[in-house]
């Protein structure tokens, strides 16, 4: 496995229902970006103690 990059900083630009782009851009950071068998592979280490409930995935932000 080759590392490619660690904590890697991305913009993503997100269009509404009408295709118009937001003023605001998602952040998106990739905890490791790295190469495997000639593939890119982007590995998110989650660091949180317990599980997303029920409410919280269906309101959360975060992208999945």
């Amino acid at each position: 496995m080759d590392t490619g990059a660690v904590e890697q900083r991305t913009l993503v630009s997100i269009q509404n229902s009408d295709g118009d782009f937001l003023e605001t851009p998602l952040v998106e950071v990739s905890d490791l970006v790295s190469k495997q068998d000639g593939d890119l592979k982007i590995t998110e280490f989650e660091t949180s103690g317990r599980a997303y409930g029920e409410f919280e995935v269906k309101n959360s932000l975060q992208a999945t």
